[in-house]
């Protein structure tokens, strides 16, 4: 009888678990829904105070103050979200979240700071090609809105003003395609 009980337990324990697992993981979906919604229709302002102050203020410049951005609106409504890619940078996770809205599928990478939870990168691209990963990070020519992945750069010596205690080389190759993860 014991062993029965026993084997009834761990067969539990196991079914139980990675649902545990799983639901205890942050989940960037919520988030980016409401982003999205406050871009395609202009607010509620509510949900801009989930982007950081360089955001917020990013968006602002970008469209006039209004919060709105024409491509996301054209979008249409959300009908699926699917995290397709993350990792965890020095200042929080990054996600990439394929969104299919009616018109079609478009990749949002989205990045929290750790501390404040608030995002601290965010940008979206067409559907064009293999799906996206982290270590590839986000193409620059299918690259539409928010936070522009920055160019390659050719290595070049740096000049001896410079600030960075660092030699050029020091940081990962995916800090240098999201430099906003890692202060």
């Amino acid at each position: 009888m014991l062993g029965r009980i026993t084997t009834i337990a761990l067969t539990v324990t196991l079914l139980c678990c990675p649902w545990r697992a799983e639901a205890q993981e942050f989940d960037p979906r919520p988030a980016l829904s409401t982003l999205i919604s406050a871009f395609q229709h202009c607010g509620p302002p509510q949900a801009y105070q989930l982007l950081s102050p360089y955001l917020f203020t990013l968006v602002a410049q970008q469209t006039a103050g209004q919060g709105c951005y024409a491509p996301i609106a054209a979008a249409g409504v959300v009908t699926k979200m699917e995290v397709i890619d993350h990792a965890t940078f020095p200042a929080g996770p990054l996600y990439i979240v394929r969104v299919t809205h009616v018109a079609g599928p478009v990749d949002w990478f989205i990045g929290f700071d750790q501390i404040s939870s608030k995002v601290i990168y965010l940008t979206f691209q067409s559907v064009t090609g293999p799906t996206p990963s982290v270590a590839a990070g986000a193409d620059q020519s299918a690259n539409l809105g928010l936070v522009k992945p920055p160019k390659p750069v050719k290595p070049v010596d740096e000049p001896a003003d410079s600030k960075s205690d660092e030699p050029a080389d020091s940081k990962s190759a995916s800090c240098k395609k999201f430099p906003q993860m890692c202060p």
